[in-house]
């Protein structure tokens, strides 16, 4: 609490910055580059395109979009393992195991159970749709099934800065607990028309709470900082606030993958390419 209300942001950037030498002193700051796939009625057309991925040396992939009934996403699953052996897939929001949920009326526990066996490695990190208990209740669940997922910190708009505290100290214990969490990203919150009373935060609330976040979480290896979110400049202050990470490279984003890993290289890191569970590195700096 004394760090959200103090004035020293630099202090408290430079304090966060030590952890992050400690933690990662190989001077190395990764970045995915994104590799999603819809769901599709055709699983021979996901196949295909999943095929030409992993051509171009693809590790990993996330489905996304409108997810398909328990029964069809096992047989999507199955398919993927058994052409991908070591294809590592990552899926589903807390939301969308809800919803699976209640479709097919299964207990959450066995539809993640069902889903790891069938091939999936990691779950989504998004908070949308469920309240933070809930969310921790699905991640927890999720991880003592062998999955992993990210874990997402909403901040900014009527987010107090005793909350931020709240989740924070959770996701220690839950890491604590499981170590199931790869690492975290910072979603600010946006003024929509029903919440316009609200501005989004700003780049100083940001390099604030990323930085604290990095101080209460020693046991998570990873923090990110997002260009697409904050802009590549101030993703570049955030790697001296504890941030080890860029984020991810979008196909239709306004700056390529050359010039993240030169605001990388210019803060006077290495950028070095990884898979979506931050498990592959490449070796193309």
């Amino acid at each position: 609490m004394h760090c959200f209300r103090s004035d020293d942001l630099i202090g408290i950037g430079m304090e966060a910055d030590a952890i992050r030498r400690g933690m990662h002193p190989d001077g190395i700051v990764t970045y995915a580059v994104d590799r999603s796939f819809q769901f599709d009625g055709d699983a021979e057309l996901l196949l295909d395109a999943v095929d030409s991925a992993a051509d171009e040396g693809a590790s990993a992939i996330r489905l996304t979009g409108d997810v398909p009934s328990l029964k069809d996403l096992v047989t999507i699953l199955t398919a993927l393992r058994a052409r991908f052996p070591s294809l590592r897939i990552q899926a589903l929001t807390a939301k969308d195991l809800e919803g699976m949920a209640q479709e097919s009326g299964a207990a959450e526990g066995e539809i993640l159970a069902r889903l790891r066996a069938a091939g999936l490695d990691a779950i989504e990190g998004g908070r949308l749709g469920v309240s933070p208990e809930r969310w921790l209740q699905l991640h927890a669940a999720a991880h003592r099934t062998g999955l992993r997922s990210r874990a997402e910190l909403t901040f900014g708009g009527d987010v107090t800065a005793e909350e931020l505290i709240e989740q924070l100290l959770a996701l220690r214990a839950l890491q604590e607990e499981t170590a199931g969490f790869t690492g975290l990203s910072l979603t600010g919150y946006r003024p929509n028309s029903e919440r316009a009373e609200f501005e989004q935060p700003t780049a100083v609330e940001y390099l604030r709470t990323l930085a604290i976040s990095r101080m209460v979480l020693d046991n998570f290896d990873n923090i990110e900082s997002s260009g697409i979110d904050q802009g590549l400049k101030v993703m570049q202050m955030a790697l001296r606030f504890g941030a080890n990470d860029g984020g991810t490279i979008a196909p239709t984003g306004n700056f390529t993958e050359a010039d993240l890993r030169r605001v990388i290289r210019d803060a006077g890191f290495a950028p070095v390419e990884r898979d979506a569970l931050y498990r592959t590195f490449y070796l193309n700096n």
